[in-house]
């Protein structure tokens, strides 16, 4: 829909992202949500960067 947020539309993977695992896992424990041991478990190496974080918009694929 028009004004909606690229990064969560159907486009998103077209698009830079600025979520972090971090971020996740805050949200989680704000709200006090308990997901799968290996959701967790790919989060935690995620902040630990046995990940690649999605591509944020200074990321040089995004230079035009």
């Amino acid at each position: 829909m028009i004004g909606n947020d690229l990064s969560t539309a159907g486009s998103g993977p077209s698009v830079p992202d600025e979520t972090t695992y971090q971020g996740v896992l805050s949200v989680f424990e704000r709200f006090e949500f308990t997901s799968s041991l290996a959701v967790c478990n790919h989060l935690e190496t995620g902040v630990t960067g046995e990940h690649r974080e999605t591509l944020f918009p200074d990321d040089s694929v995004f230079d035009t």
